[in-house]
């Protein structure tokens, strides 16, 4: 065998190769979202606790807690709510945001729902609404935003 039919066979091998390894990774893929309205499979309820607070030197502090639960729906879309009790401490240094300026410390509760939006792998957008309850009573919108990198 010449080398330029040896060099023609290799060509052909590698194309051969090539062919069989894209026709092997596409054979398996649907088009992006077009599962978006199926159910998941399995569904998941997952919740979450958490813990935080803040201090402005000795002119605001404020804690808060509570927990999250999420259930989702389909691949992309999912149902959230959450828990919270917020606590700020005012008075003697103590620079309080909210009305009043009495030296007693701020108890409210908040209370959201809304929708749990998961545009692809590793990235979530939470949009929700409600409002506060106790001391505070405003109404509430908040917007999450979370990605892995």
């Amino acid at each position: 065998m010449t080398r330029s039919a040896t060099l023609k066979m290799t060509r052909h091998a590698i194309l051969i190769a090539v062919l069989i390894f894209t026709r092997a990774a596409t054979a398996h893929a649907a088009p992006p979202y077009s599962d978006f309205f199926t159910a998941a499979n399995p569904p998941h309820l997952s919740v979450t606790t958490f813990t935080a607070s803040i201090a402005a030197a000795s002119k605001y502090t404020a804690t808060h807690e509570g927990f999250e639960l999420e259930q989702t729906l389909t691949p992309y879309v999912g149902l959230v709510s959450r828990i919270s009790a917020y606590q700020g401490y005012q008075g003697d240094g103590w620079d309080w945001p909210g009305i009043g300026h009495g030296s007693r410390p701020r108890n409210f509760g908040v209370l959201l729902g809304g929708l749990d939006l998961l545009p692809f792998q590793g990235t979530a957008l939470k949009i929700l609404g409600g409002s506060d309850v106790g001391d505070s009573d405003r109404a509430r919108i908040e917007g999450d935003f979370s990605s892995w990198l």
